[in-house]
């Protein structure tokens, strides 16, 4: 249904890492960028202010 949608977009979009798949993510800001820093791979990704 539509709210699993949304979760799901969610959670893909601020929750899980795009290169390890694992969910060990902190939002961090520096600047006027956020990202989303993943614990477990050291990956950095450019996301949208929640």
């Amino acid at each position: 249904d539509q709210v699993n949608r949304k979760i799901e977009s969610y959670v893909k979009q601020y929750v899980i890492c795009e290169k390890c798949g694992r969910p060990d993510t902190k939002i961090a800001q520096e600047g006027d960028f956020v990202f989303l820093v993943c614990e477990a791979c050291g990956a950095k990704q450019p996301i949208k202010k929640v």
